[in-house]
């Protein structure tokens, strides 16, 4: 899609920064490169998701996209994307706390618009901040979904107050 950093836009007006066919389901996702300086793995941008802690605040971003045709319970599904770090930080004095766990991408299954109702999938911990990773998995839905949800979470343990990171992802596909 476009490039933009996500906003919440003036009240009463939805947020914005979700690619074509995708919906803002929590947070100010970005369509990148905005924020970062790493080109698109495949085609022209991609979409960072922003995890952690502002202060006493948690931030979470998230993407969804209501499938042509729904998942089948029972039935396996596996698929390719490729994840990296655009950004990752701590905005309070070294020492305070631990260091900034790496985070992981969760996948989640929903029956409505950005609805999780069941964890499909969750990455390896992403690591790589100056280049992209190649992530191949798989999962059996328990019921049908016509949903998907794609969110960043903190690897291990919550990071604690003033840390964050910035998932990017890329080329996601059916099939390995």
């Amino acid at each position: 899609g476009p490039t933009m950093i996500g906003s919440n836009g003036p009240p009463g007006v939805a947020t914005t920064a979700a690619p074509p066919q995708w919906q803002v389901c929590l947070g100010t996702p970005d369509v990148d490169p905005a924020l970062t300086l790493l080109p698109a793995s495949d085609g022209k941008s991609y979409v960072g998701l922003s995890v952690g802690s502002v202060g006493p605040s948690n931030m979470t971003e998230a993407i969804g996209t209501t499938l042509c045709a729904p998942l089948r319970a029972g039935v396996h599904y596996s698929f390719c994307l490729d994840l990296g770090i655009g950004v990752q930080g701590i905005m309070i004095p070294p020492g305070v706390l631990p260091p900034v766990l790496p985070p992981v991408l969760q996948i989640w299954g929903g029956g409505s618009p950005c609805g999780q109702d069941e964890l499909l999938w969750t990455s390896p911990a992403i690591t790589n901040g100056d280049s992209w990773a190649r992530v191949c998995g798989g999962f059996v839905p328990s019921a049908t979904r016509t949903n998907l949800v794609l969110t960043p979470a903190e690897g291990g343990a919550m990071v604690g107050a003033g840390s964050w990171s910035y998932v990017i992802v890329d080329h996601l596909v059916a099939g390995p």
